[in-house]
């Protein structure tokens, strides 16, 4: 988590909105890990503005993908599935690859 921490300090002294908003999906993402119902709100707030200012469809569907998981940790499967299909829709639709 520190390093987490670290990559999100140093992206915002150095202006790398990109590096910022992933290091906020990273602090998001272990802190669930940690204690599932944990608030990261804030955190996934600021990387969905940084995504959308970016225009940056993976950051999109991360964001939207680690809110569904939140979701379904805390027993909300209609939000899970709410969740789950936006990160479809924002990136992986629009990225069609062997996985997807």
């Amino acid at each position: 988590m520190e390093y987490a921490r670290q990559a999100k300090e140093k992206s915002i002294r150095s202006g790398m909105l990109r590096g910022e908003g992933f290091a906020e999906l990273r602090l998001a993402y272990l802190t669930v890990e940690e204690t599932p119902n944990a608030n990261v709100r804030l955190a996934w707030n600021r990387a969905i503005e940084i995504g959308a200012q970016l225009q940056d469809n993976y950051m999109l569907a991360l964001a939207a993908f680690q809110q569904g998981k939140y979701a379904m940790y805390n027993q909300d499967y209609e939000a899970a599935q709410r969740n789950f299909d936006a990160a479809l829709r924002n990136h992986f639709e629009k990225a069609q690859t062997i996985e997807t």
